[in-house]
């Protein structure tokens, strides 16, 4: 894991970055609106899904998704030192906790194979779940009346989750909503009527795909 938590502070300025040129939409309450909240996923949707690149696993149980990844992280050998950890022979070490970890070196680059697992959704009062038009709406609360919303759906074996992102979803909930204010960071107020004229404009553009795995 260490090798990833630096790869993340490395690219963590330039995210931050990214983030700050484009709005964050949330909401101020689950959606839909006055749609049923569901206590658990059915049946049909359960079960593994691997992604398209092959990388990630999605497993979806009664009440939980959760997102296990396997993959190769890779950095310069120069970028470690600077970033709270040094290299002894073929061990990183955590300066400030002095944990060690197993990795491969080839030339000037450091290589350490990474399982990752996160809980991406657990059916709770701040992860709720909802139906409405043949799609699941993953409610999920970052604070207080603010939520991020998901949509997921399952189709000819292929499951996909979608978010919220870029500037056509922020015009057309501006529109739909009659929101003027110009800002980084959107927490739309919306009905069930207006949430429902979001969906038939292709709202939540942002999309990964997941096939689903056989037992």
């Amino acid at each position: 894991m260490a090798l990833r938590n630096i790869a993340c502070n490395i690219i963590l300025t330039a995210f931050l970055f990214l983030v700050s040129c484009g709005p964050s939409v949330t909401f101020n309450a689950p959606q839909p609106a006055d749609a049923k909240i569901l206590l658990r996923f059915p049946g049909g949707i359960q079960g593994n899904y691997l992604s398209s690149d092959g990388v990630s696993i999605l497993s979806i149980s009664e009440n939980a998704i959760i997102k296990t990844e396997d993959m190769d992280v890779s950095i310069p050998k120069d970028s470690i030192a600077g970033n709270g950890y040094s290299l002894k022979d073929d061990t990183l070490i955590n300066n400030n906790t002095l944990e060690k970890e197993k990795v491969h070196i080839s030339g000037d680059t450091v290589f350490q194979h990474i399982h990752w697992v996160d809980t991406l959704f657990q059916i709770s009062d701040r992860d709720i779940l909802k139906k409405f038009k043949g799609f699941y709406f993953l409610n999920t609360r970052y604070d207080t009346n603010v939520w991020v919303i998901r949509k997921l759906w399952l189709k000819n074996g292929i499951l996909i989750i979608s978010e919220i992102s870029g500037e056509d979803d922020i015009k057309n909930l501006k529109e739909i909503t009659e929101t003027n204010v110009d800002t980084s960071f959107y927490n739309f107020q919306i009905n069930k009527k207006q949430f429902k004229e979001f969906l038939k404009r292709e709202g939540f553009e942002k999309t990964d795909s997941f096939r689903k795995m056989r037992k």
